[in-house]
C-alpha cells in the first residue's frame, strides 16, 4: 500500500511517524490504562512492555499509519493518532486510534491533529490525490469523543450496533461519522478560525 505518511507539523504539534522507540515516552504521558478505556485493543498488561507492544502491533497493520503527537514548543510526548482502515483504490481512510494526555484532552491539540491529518488527506497528501472520505468513529458511549468530532464539523451517519467486542466481552456499538470532500473547504476554514482565535 503505497500512501505518504511524513512528518506534519504546525506551530503547536508535531505529528511524527510513531516508532518503538517513543513506546517509554507514550506511557508515561498516558498515565493511567483509562486513557484507553474505550479502546479495542489497549495495551496490555500497563507497563512498558505492553506499550511497546502496542506500538508494535499498530507498526505491523497494514491498513494503519501510526503517529505520535508531541508539542512543537517543548518536544514532549502528548499523545498518538492514527489513519487506519486505509483504502487507496477508493481514496478513503478513516482518523482514529487517537488519545491524549490527560492535561491535554479538551485543548487546542485535538483540532490542530485533525487539521493536519484532514488538510494532508484532503489535500491530496496521502493518496497522491484528494481523500473523498474521512470516517471517523467512536464507541457509542463515549460522549466526550463523540462531542468533539460534530465540532470538527464532521457528520453523524449512524450506528453500527454489537459492532465490536471490547477486552471486557462487552458488544460496542460504534457511532459511525464522516466528512466528504465537498465538505472539506467549510470545515477547514472554520477548524482554521478555531486555532486562529487561540
Amino acid at each position: 500500500m503505497d500512501v505518504e505518511t511524513p512528518v506534519l507539523h504546525d506551530p503547536r504539534v508535531v505529528l511524527a511517524p510513531l516508532d518503538v522507540s517513543d513506546s517509554a515516552a507514550l506511557l508515561a504521558a498516558a498515565g493511567d490504562p483509562e486513557t484507553f478505556r474505550w479502546f479495542t485493543a489497549p495495551p496490555t498488561p500497563w507497563s512498558a512492555d505492553g506499550m511497546r507492544r502496542y506500538c508494535e502491533s499498530l507498526l505491523g497493520a497494514p491498513t494503519i499509519r501510526a503517529y505520535t503527537v508531541r508539542l512543537r514548543a517543548s518536544g514532549a510526548v502528548v499523545g498518538s493518532t492514527t489513519y487506519c482502515d486505509i483504502r487507496p483504490e477508493h481514496r478513503g481512510v478513516e482518523i482514529g486510534w487517537t488519545w491524549y494526555a490527560p492535561a491535554h484532552r479538551g485543548t487546542i491539540v485535538n483540532p490542530a491533529c485533525k487539521r493536519l491529518l484532514l488538510g494532508h488527506a484532503f489535500e491530496g497528501g496521502l493518496f497522491g490525490e484528494p481523500a473523498i472520505r474521512v470516517c471517523l468513529k467512536t464507541d457509542a458511549r463515549n460522549e466526550r469523543s463523540r462531542r468533539a468530532i460534530l465540532r470538527l464539523g464532521a457528520t453523524f451517519e449512524g450506528v453500527l450496533r454489537s459492532h465490536l467486542v471490547m477486552p471486557d466481552g462487552h458488544r460496542r456499538d460504534s457511532a459511525m461519522y464522516s466528512i466528504t470532500e465537498a465538505e472539506w473547504p467549510a470545515i477547514r476554514q472554520d477548524l482554521d478560525a478555531r486555532l486562529a482565535a487561540v
